[in-house]
């Protein structure tokens, strides 16, 4: 009997709805579609037609949302990420209008906090299309999900990547493997970029042939340390911010993947950013969530072969190979210097708001997902990171 009242206890406390948060709630009601279905098929299967429930303080949004899975190593994790599509543009806990949005699961960032503070900082030195989320307590089918960080997906438009002429092109550079999209390669670092987005998907090729075409003279002229003419084909700025943001959070993924650019148009330089994905920065290696960890998704056949490719599994060199060129090194500093005026203050006041908003419901997701220790311990780990790799890093300008 014991038994039995404890696992109905077990079942209550994952399912029920009316917990007290501090964060907002989203209860996704799927259509003629299980959880497991959903968790444990492929990622691009799009489901339609499911009930989206937003509670927020009393502000309460019902809508209709396409649901599918996201990412590619985070989708082979129990939990899973996803994105949802609202049927036109919906503005999601104040966060601005958007139609497509992502739930980041955050699985093995403990803390919860090590994207939106990145994020926080990029915000700082002012780079830009970097949206703040939110976080939020899902619930599937009235299932408790755990934690999830709500953001509109990177794309082009006025609530993401506010790009204008028709042939603009989002890429992104990623040198894992991990991925099953159509790929191109550059001509002298062998650097492999994805298209994530083109504004007219009519003028998809010529987007894709500018690109290109100014990423190699960019590769080109790097080698051949001509600053002159690098400033010509990117946003110089805009590297140096994205060099300065990977080194302050240690991301781990810098340079390798999730390095995002983008292009205004053929007329336009190539702008580093929005900056993305750092579930393990700030010194987090996730070891301690992978442990045991039964791998719920596999790769397809297409991804299995990157990962042995030789033009895989490396960084994208042109960030290093640009702090290598004095002038580019001389603005890093420059930049540095002029945001970094109480810079450690603010990052700690920003962590500990989030902290304190999140304690009580980092409870519930510490006891989904078992993880280890107090939740204080993780936001501990990111805040000595981030002072000591600050401390070091003025050190060396």
């Amino acid at each position: 009997l014991a038994i039995i009242i404890t696992i109905i206890s077990i079942y209550i406390y994952n399912n029920k709805l009316d917990v007290e948060s501090n964060i907002p709630t989203i209860n996704i009601l799927l259509n003629n579609v299980t959880l497991d279905e959903l968790k444990y098929g492929s990622k691009e299967n799009k489901y339609d037609n499911n009930t989206i429930i937003i509670n927020d303080n009393n502000k309460k949004i019902k809508s209709k949302v396409q649901i599918k899975g996201r990412g590619n190593t985070t989708w082979t994790w129990p939990k899973k990420p996803y994105q949802i599509s609202f049927e036109e543009k919906t503005n999601v806990l104040d966060l601005g209008e958007n139609k497509k949005w992502v739930l980041l699961a955050n699985f093995i960032d403990e803390s919860l906090l090590r994207n939106h503070m990145a994020f926080y900082l990029a915000n700082q030195f002012e780079m830009n299309y970097v949206k703040l989320g939110r976080n939020i307590s899902l619930y599937i089918n009235n299932e408790y999900q755990g934690i999830y960080y709500i953001v509109p997906k990177i794309s082009i438009g006025k609530n993401s990547v506010d790009l204008h002429e028709e042939d603009s092109i989002i890429v992104e550079i990623d040198n894992t493997g991990y991925f099953s999209e159509e790929y191109y390669t550059s001509k002298y670092y062998k650097d492999n970029y994805i298209i994530k987005d083109v504004k007219n998907k009519n003028k998809k090729e010529e987007a894709i042939n500018n690109f290109t075409d100014k990423y190699n003279n960019l590769e080109y002229n790097i080698k051949e340390k001509k600053w002159e003419e690098i400033k010509k084909y990117i946003d110089v700025e805009s590297f140096a911010k994205y060099y300065i943001i990977s080194k302050l959070t240690s991301n781990g993924d810098a340079y390798r993947s999730s390095f995002y650019m983008y292009m205004d148009g053929a007329n336009d330089v190539i702008h580093a950013g929005p900056v993305w994905d750092f579930d393990l920065a700030f010194n987090n290696s996730g070891s301690s969530k992978l442990e045991n960890v039964e791998i719920t998704h596999h790769y397809d056949d297409r991804a299995l072969n990157c990962i042995n490719d030789e033009k895989f599994n490396k960084s994208a060199s042109i960030i290093t190979e640009l702090y290598e060129i004095d002038e580019f090194k001389n603005l890093v500093k420059e930049i540095y210097l002029l945001h970094s005026n109480n810079l450690i203050d603010s990052f700690k006041k920003e962590l500990n708001n989030n902290y304190n908003l999140l304690k009580e419901d980092a409870n519930n997701n510490n006891k989904k997902w078992n993880y280890k220790y107090n939740y204080e311990n993780y936001i501990e780990e990111i805040r000595n990171s981030f002072i000591n790799k600050n401390n070091s890093f003025k050190e060396i300008l």
